[in-house]
């Protein structure tokens, strides 16, 4: 029966780790990708925040290549960079709109996208510890 209820748990941990591992690297990725592509929408959105327009490129490829570096299962301090490097940017992005003075509204989804990223991170060292 315990052994049931182990791989059962097992299954639902896997299950999430993989659930929350794909939410992480399609938001990086598509965020990655508009600003790497620049549409006038998305540039104007930065340069309100308080980005200066040369940089919003540059984030777009950094982003893009965090989740190669995330997705990849062979050199695991390099995954460790891309958690960081995701937690820098969603940390970032709080302050900008706090400082650009966006409507507390707009703060409520990067703290889900913190917590969804803290979750895989907390899930992938309890998968990779064995």
């Amino acid at each position: 029966m315990a052994k049931d209820k182990s791989a059962k748990k097992s299954r639902v941990t896997t299950i999430t780790f993989w659930v929350t591992t794909a939410l992480v690297a399609v938001l990086f990725g598509f965020s990655g990708g508009v600003s790497a592509f620049q549409p006038p929408d998305h540039t104007q959105i930065m340069l309100d925040l308080g980005y200066p327009g040369y940089f919003i490129f540059w984030l777009g490829i950094a982003k893009i290549l965090g989740v190669l570096a995330f997705l990849q299962p062979k050199f695991p301090k390099l995954k460790e960079w891309a958690y960081a490097g995701f937690t820098f940017d969603l940390i970032g992005a709080l302050v900008s709109m706090i400082n650009s003075g966006q409507p507390v509204s707009m703060y409520f989804p990067l703290f889900i996208f913190l917590a969804i990223l803290g979750l895989n991170y907390f899930l992938n060292e309890k998968r990779t510890a064995g």
